[in-house]
């Protein structure tokens, strides 16, 4: 009877034990997601920081604001141009970028010609002068 008993007994199967986790295999997806984030959010600063001191105007509105303000001196421009990309000028000895342009009006049916520099990041119009002046000190 004493074999009956132990074949039939129940018997709980062994549990095999579970590992010890590290640290580290607990906490490795949070930590690679707050580097994720940390490199994405590095290079986004990067990418506008590069955008925003490297950004231009639009040539087109430049001239429209050169015009505007000459216009507003009671000037009619009969033609205007400006460069498409912003070019390096020395001025004062010093190197500046500035979107380069001119225009014509009529003056006591004379043509008066002009040419200005523009700041190409703000549109601040830095000088103007004539056409034929040598615009160096």
């Amino acid at each position: 009877m004493a074999l009956i008993n132990h074949l039939f007994a129940t018997q709980t199967p062994p549990v095999a034990e579970k590992p010890e986790r590290s640290l580290w295999d607990e906490h490795l997806p949070a930590i690679l997601l707050a580097c994720g984030t940390l490199a994405g959010a590095c290079f986004g600063a990067i990418l506008t920081d590069h955008y925003l001191t490297h950004r231009h105007l639009a040539a087109k509105d430049v001239l429209a604001h050169v015009k505007q303000h000459v216009n507003a001196q009671e000037h009619e421009i009969e033609g205007s141009w400006i460069e498409v990309e912003p070019v390096t000028v020395v001025r004062f000895n010093q190197e500046q970028t500035v979107y380069y342009g001119g225009f014509a009006y009529r003056e006591d049916k004379q043509m008066k010609q002009f040419e200005f520099y523009v700041n190409p990041k703000d549109g601040q119009i830095i000088d103007i002068f004539p056409a034929n002046a040598k615009n160096e000190l």
